[in-house]
C-alpha cells in the first residue's frame, strides 16, 4: 500500500512452473504390476530413502509425491527440529543419518532453520553433507547471504522444476540399474540367429 504521494508501494513477482499435462496424465495412468520392481530399488535390496524437510505441507506433498514416482521412499519432517529427531542428531543420541541416501531441506523455517540444520549435520554427521540439497524461495535474504559463501551443497531456488530436482537427486544417489529376471533352472535360452548378409547393390 502507498501511504502518500511520492511513496513507493510493493511489487510482487509470481513465477509459476510450467506443467506438461500430457506427461502428467501419462505418469498417473501407468499402473505398475504387483511385484514389479520400482526404479531405484535393487533386487532384494531396499529402496532409496529421502528425508524431506519443509514447514509448508503443500510443498512436502507435491515434492514427495513426485519423488515417490521416481522410485524414492520419502520420509517427511515438518520442521528442522523433527528432522534432527528422525536423524538421531539430538543430544546423547546415536546418529541415524546414514539411512538416508539424500536429504532435501528448506532454508527458512521457524525454530531450527535450514542453516542450523546444515551446521548440526556438519558437526555430528559430516559424511552426510554430500547428500544434502537446500531449497529457498528467497536467496537474497540475510540467512541465504550468510550461508552462501560457505555452502558446498546445491541450493535450489523456489519455484523449481520437479524434474530438475529429481535429476539432481539421481546424481547424488543414482538409481540401481534394472536387472533382467533370472531364468528358472533348466530353462532353455532361445538360439541366436545370425543376421543375413546384405546383398551388394547393383
Amino acid at each position: 500500500n502507498r501511504g502518500g504521494p511520492g511513496e513507493r508501494g510493493a511489487r510482487f513477482t509470481i513465477r509459476l512452473p510450467f506443467l506438461e499435462r500430457r506427461a502428467l496424465r501419462h505418469a498417473d495412468s501407468v499402473v505398475r504390476p504387483r511385484g514389479a520392481p520400482v526404479a531405484g530399488v535393487e533386487a532384494g535390496g531396499a529402496p532409496r530413502q529421502l528425508l524431506l524437510v519443509d514447514d509448508e505441507v503443500s510443498i512436502r506433498t507435491a515434492v514427495g509425491r513426485y519423488l515417490q514416482r521416481r522410485g524414492w521412499t520419502v520420509v517427511e519432517a515438518r520442521s528442522g527440529t523433527e528432522a534432527l529427531e528422525i536423524l538421531g542428531l539430538g543430544d546423547g543420541v546415536m546418529p541415524r543419518a546414514s539411512r538416508f541416501q539424500a536429504i532435501v531441506t528448506d532454508l527458512r523455517m521457524p525454530g531450527v532453520s535450514g542453516i542450523e540444520f546444515h551446521d548440526r549435520l556438519a558437526a555430528r554427521a559430516p559424511e552426510v553433507l554430500d547428500r544434502l540439497v537446500l531449497m529457498s524461495g528467497d536467496t537474497s535474504s540475510a540467512e541465504a547471504t550468510e550461508l552462501l559463501p560457505r555452502l558446498k551443497q546445491p541450493l535450489v531456488q523456489k519455484p523449481f522444476d520437479m524434474r530438475a530436482l529429481a535429476d539432481l537427486l539421481d546424481r547424488i544417489a543414482p538409481p540401481a540399474p534394472a536387472t533382467a529376471p533370472a531364468l528358472p533352472p533348466g530353462a532353455a535360452t532361445a538360439p541366436t540367429v545370425p543376421a543375413a548378409p546384405i546383398a551388394p547393390s547393383a
